[in-house]
């Protein structure tokens, strides 16, 4: 596997809309700082047309996820997942540094950026 993307995320008080992370196989987001209160939430797949009933609704039966970052958490999902991150309510600053990962022999073909690397949106595929 390797890197495809790596970018830092600094969020004032704003929403992150919902959005996937195409052509890669994994993305994730370690958690630098955080403010007092926020999440990332994974609405789960949708539609949901065909869902078995279960016993109990936890943590692997539910049909969406709801994370609390923390300062030196990491979250690794399935890059197809559609997921968004909510307002920002606290007083300070999110930081983030969030990446895609995809098999090494599909990555140059088909998940390289569509976007060019800015002094805003900076690249760290050197990672």
């Amino acid at each position: 596997m390797m890197i495809t993307g790596c970018w830092a995320n600094i969020n004032p008080p704003a929403l992150h809309p919902t959005h996937n992370h195409p052509n890669n196989y994994l993305s994730g987001v370690y958690y630098v700082a955080v403010p007092e209160t926020g999440s990332h939430r994974f609405p789960g797949p949708a539609p949901v047309l065909i869902m078995p009933r279960t016993a109990t609704i936890g943590r692997v039966t539910a049909n969406a996820c709801v994370t609390q970052p923390q300062p030196g958490r990491m979250v690794i999902f399935p890059s197809w997942l559609r997921h968004h991150v909510p307002s920002n309510e606290g007083t300070t600053e999110r930081v983030s540094i969030a990446f895609n990962l995809m098999f090494t022999d599909f990555a140059e073909t088909l998940a390289a950026p569509r976007w060019k690397p800015t002094a805003a949106r900076a690249s760290c595929n050197a990672l």
